[in-house]
C-alpha cells in the first residue's frame, strides 16, 4: 500500500512521484515475490472534494492505471494536519490479504494526522462505522498490527537541510509517535522515491547489502549518496509475518 499527499504544500512531489512509481516493477521482484500494490491519494477532508482516493490492488503495469484514476487536487487547508487518519482506517478495515506474507504500508507525505478520527468522516469517505471519535494513536496501534509502516517525509513548508525546526519538526515528531522514528525516511528529491521504497523493502527483507551494491550499480553516486542520506534512520525489520488475493472492500 502506497498512500501519497495530493495537497497543495506537496508541490510538485505528487506529480514526479506518480510518473516514477511504475518503475517499481522493474525491481520489486528482488524484494518481494508475486506483488500487488494498492495506491492511494489523501486529501484534507474538511477542506477537500477527495479527501481519499483509493484504487484496487494491481501488479506490473496495471499500476500505471491505478495512478492515472487518482487525482491530485492541490489543496488542503494550510493548517499542518491531513486526512492520512482516512487512509489508514480504510486499509485498517477495508483491505483483506488473508495470505500476504510481507503487508507493508507507506505514507509519503509532508503534514500532520488529525489526533482524532471523525466519525462522519469515517463513514462517508473510509466507508467505516465507528460510534464515535477514535483516537489516532489507538488507530495507528491497529494499523501496525496488519502493517509494516513506514513514513517517506518531504520537509513541511518551505524548510529544508538536516536540521528540522518549528512546524517541520512538530510535524516530524507526530509521526515518530505514531509510526517509530526508526521507520521514517526523509525525501529531498521526489525523483528518488522509488529507490527509497527499494530501500525500505531492502530493511524489511534483510537485504540492505543487495540493495546497496544494485543501487551503486544503476545510480549515480549522487544519486547513491542521496538515497543513502533519506534512509539514514530507517531502522531493522520487524520479523516476516506468516502467504489468498488480497481484496478491498468498497
Amino acid at each position: 500500500m502506497i498512500v501519497t499527499d495530493g495537497t497543495g504544500s506537496m508541490g510538485d512531489f505528487p506529480k514526479v512521484i506518480f510518473e516514477k512509481l511504475p518503475l517499481l516493477d522493474l525491481g520489486i521482484a528482488d524484494y518481494l515475490d508475486d506483488v500487488e500494490i494498492s495506491v492511494a491519494m489523501i486529501g484534507d477532508a474538511q477542506y477537500d472534494a477527495r479527501p481519499l482516493q483509493v484504487q484496487p490492488y494491481t501488479k506490473g503495469k496495471g499500476l500505471v492505471g491505478a495512478l492515472n484514476n487518482l487525482v491530485i487536487e492541490g489543496g488542503g487547508g494550510g493548517n499542518q494536519t491531513e486526512s492520512y487518519d482516512l487512509a489508514a482506517l480504510y486499509y485498517a478495515r477495508n483491505a483483506d490479504m488473508p495470505k500476504a506474507t510481507n503487508p507493508v504500508m507507506i505514507f509519503i507525505c509532508d503534514e500532520g494526522i488529525y489526533p482524532q478520527v471523525d466519525a462522519n468522516w469515517a463513514k462517508d469517505y473510509a466507508k467505516v462505522d465507528i460510534d464515535k471519535k477514535m483516537k489516532t494513536d489507538a488507530l495507528f496501534e491497529e494499523l501496525k498490527n496488519k502493517y509494516s509502516v513506514y513514513c517517506i517525509r518531504k520537509h513541511y513548508g518551505d524548510h529544508s537541510g538536516d536540521k528540522m525546526q518549528g512546524a517541520d519538526l512538530a510535524v516530524h515528531k507526530q509521526w515518530e509517535r505514531y509510526v517509530g522514528a526508526e521507520r521514517i525516511a526523509m525525501l529531498d528529491d521526489p525523483r528518488r522515491v522509488v529507490d527509497v521504497i527499494f530501500g525500505l523493502l531492502a530493511y524489511e527483507t534483510n537485504k540492505m547489502d543487495f540493495f546497496k551494491k544494485e543501487l551503486s550499480f544503476r545510480q549515480t553516486p549522487a544519486q547513491v549518496e542521496a538515497v543513502m542520506k533519506s534512509m539514514l534512520t530507517v531502522g531493522k525489520p520487524q520479523a516476516m509475518l506468516p502467504a489468498a488475493k488480497s481484496v478491498l472492500k468498497r
